[in-house]
């Protein structure tokens, strides 16, 4: 998802993969504060 990610932003935790949210082309981007979101993976 082209201008969501921040890909060089990123945190792991216990439950995963955090990537930023904070791209400026973000329409849900708040430059106000860091915003990440979790990545999951599915299993087949």
């Amino acid at each position: 998802m082209e201008g969501v990610f921040l890909p060089l932003n990123f945190f792991i935790n216990e439950a995963g993969l955090y990537l930023s949210i904070n791209h400026p082309d973000n329409p849900e981007n708040e430059e106000e504060y860091l915003s990440f979101q979790l990545l999951k993976l599915k299993e087949k």
